[in-house]
């Protein structure tokens, strides 16, 4: 998935939206997931919609693969690397 552009709904083909990407990678270890991420909040063993969260409250309350949703986004806590900081995997129209 790394490399692959960004398209809200995936609506072009070489394009994915965040949830998609969830989506793709938990269906890769054989666990199915809705498609969208309104569909994705309403299953709550996977993750939890939040306000805002910090690294202390991730390490202690999430394990990779927690999902984390805000009102419109979804992303995946993946852990923390060796300075303490926490990891995220999404995907976004932001250009960093």
């Amino acid at each position: 998935l790394l490399g692959i552009r960004y398209s809200w709904g995936d609506k072009e083909l070489d394009g994915r939206d965040c949830s998609s990407t969830t989506q793709s990678i938990y269906n890769a270890f054989g666990f199915m997931m809705p498609r969208n991420t309104t569909q994705q909040m309403y299953t709550p063993q996977y993750g939890e919609a939040v306000n805002g969260v910090n690294d202390k409250y991730m390490q202690n309350n999430y394990k990779p693969g927690t999902l984390i949703y805000s009102s419109t986004h979804v992303m995946m806590y993946i852990g923390e690397n060796a300075e303490g900081k926490s990891w995220l995997l999404q995907k976004s129209s932001v250009k960093l």
